[in-house]
């Protein structure tokens, strides 16, 4: 059996994850293999100036997520959104360096994320934007894997509730997060690959293909189809 055909045989068992069907004993959930936490650099947001998000994403032991730029076309990549918000406004996401690791179910070595992950959005709060709360929300898109299967994708949500205020200064925080080098990640600096634009735009739309491994049939804020492709 040839190593795709080897990766969609252990795909059916992960089907059994999907809505309507009895889950397989034993096998997780994908939303509990990733626990995603929104972040900021600052106590809160000054008008006029810039600040950094960071989603920081721990990846449960033993498994891994493809990078955003994976080798192989039939692998869903991992993308980042962060949803418009008042007077805000939002920069490409900083994906960070992958790691290449070989599993069982293909001849090459594969890029993947791995363990606690950050990926970096830069921002800036607007002169004129009002005073006040401001609930801010990212998604992360990402379909895990272990050496032997893929569950079908996820898509997880992660929300900061801060303070906008007209002048003063914030006070910075993380700095566990944001101390790292260049603040990209567990696995290096971050990167605003696939072409990602760096001017400031209020929150690019990034959704991923759907189906469990399948050509991108739709753009899609949910997971509805699934076609195996042999």
């Amino acid at each position: 059996m040839s190593p795709i055909r080897s990766f969609l045989a252990a795909g059916a068992i992960a089907l059994a994850a999907i809505p309507g069907r009895a889950p397989a004993q034993g096998i997780p959930k994908s939303s509990e293999i990733v626990a995603p936490k929104l972040v900021a650099d600052s106590d809160r947001l000054v008008a006029g100036k810039a600040f950094r998000l960071a989603v920081v994403a721990d990846i449960k032991a033993g498994w891994h997520v493809n990078s955003h730029t994976p080798k192989e076309d039939f692998l869903i990549p991992t993308e980042v959104k962060v949803r418009p918000a008042p007077g805000l406004k939002f920069s490409a996401v900083g994906y960070p360096k992958q790691l290449e690791r070989k599993f069982a179910f293909s001849e090459q070595k594969l890029a993947v994320y791995e363990g606690r992950t950050l990926f970096v959005v830069p921002g800036a709060v607007d002169a004129a934007a009002a005073p006040g709360p401001r609930t801010i929300t990212a998604v992360l898109s990402y379909q895990p894997c272990n050496d032997n299967q893929c569950l079908p994708p996820a898509e997880l949500t992660s929300t900061l509730t801060i303070e906008v205020v007209k002048s003063g200064e914030a006070k910075p925080a993380n700095a566990d997060v944001f101390a790292a080098p260049s603040a990209g990640g567990a696995h290096g600096s971050a990167s605003a690959d696939a072409g990602a634009d760096d001017q400031l735009i209020a929150g690019a739309e990034f959704w991923p293909g759907v189906g469990y491994p399948l050509k991108k049939e739709a753009e899609v804020h949910t997971v509805v189809a699934w076609r195996p492709t042999l």
